[in-house]
């Protein structure tokens, strides 16, 4: 199970190019009050989304099979 989402997985989740996905993350940093150098966690994609986190990581471990 894993806690880091990157910006594959944003592509997967949300349907977005590999570049609309980084820009997503960059939003979710910005909202968080994170570093560029901090990880983003199914917590904070889940929250932007407005998606429970069981949702999030259920599609994130199906993707890693």
């Amino acid at each position: 199970m894993r806690k880091i989402v990157k910006a594959a997985d944003i592509m997967l989740l949300a349907g977005k190019s590999r570049r609309q996905a980084s820009r997503i993350l960059a939003d979710i940093r910005k909202e968080t009050g994170k570093e560029k150098h901090r990880h983003i966690t199914v917590r904070d994609v889940a929250k932007y989304y407005n998606l429970d986190e069981d949702e999030v990581q259920r599609v994130l471990d199906y993707n890693d099979n």
